[in-house]
């Protein structure tokens, strides 16, 4: 086994397996309070000019949130919205609306501007085609993935992005850190 850090801050360890059967586990402990996280005020969106220059990586075009195709759209659905939090809860709610979750319809290959015109996807898609529109718009976002079960957090009174699943996005909108999971969409100051 070795560690690094790769190039967006995440430790990483990579682990070459011999051949045959090979077994992880791990066990650990979650301590949470099981209240929801606070909808923080609105807050200007940062100028670009403004942000952080780590995060300038999470508004550039990538192979499945392909922004640079729907630049265009996003400017003409959402470039009224003022506002960090406003934005980035009016795209989830776009995307909540806009895309049909299909598990027989998931492929390998669709982008977020395929979800856009196709109107389906699964938990990624929903993901990357919310993480596309905000980078449209100049909040820096990125794609995460992970595992959270049912811990007993009711869900918050925001809308559903999706059928409960284990993607994730985080976009930044200067001060704002928000977080839209495709089971809800919350943020946290």
């Amino acid at each position: 086994m070795a560690a690094y850090v790769d190039v967006f801050g995440n430790r990483v360890t990579r682990l070459v397996a011999p051949p045959g059967l090979v077994t992880l586990s791990n066990h650990f402990v979650i301590a949470d309070s099981g209240e929801p996280e606070e909808t923080p005020p609105d807050e200007a969106q940062t100028p670009i000019a403004g942000l952080p220059d780590g995060v300038l990586i999470f508004l550039a075009s990538s192979r499945y949130c392909d922004s640079d195709k729907i630049a265009d759209f996003a400017w003409a659905n959402f470039g009224h919205i003022t506002g960090g939090y406003r934005l980035v809860q009016a795209i989830c709610d776009f995307v909540h609306d806009k895309i049909r979750f299909s598990y027989p319809d998931a492929r390998p290959t669709r982008c977020a501007s395929d979800s856009l015109h196709e109107g389906v996807g699964v938990c990624r898609d929903f993901a990357h085609l919310a993480i596309a529109l905000c980078r449209c718009m100049n909040i820096p976002a990125r794609y995460s993935t992970g595992y959270l079960g049912d811990i007993g957090v009711p869900p918050i009174p925001l809308r559903w992005i999706s059928a409960p699943g284990s993607r994730s996005f985080s976009a930044a909108a200067g001060i704002l850190s928000t977080r839209a999971t495709t089971n809800r969409a919350s943020a946290a100051s």
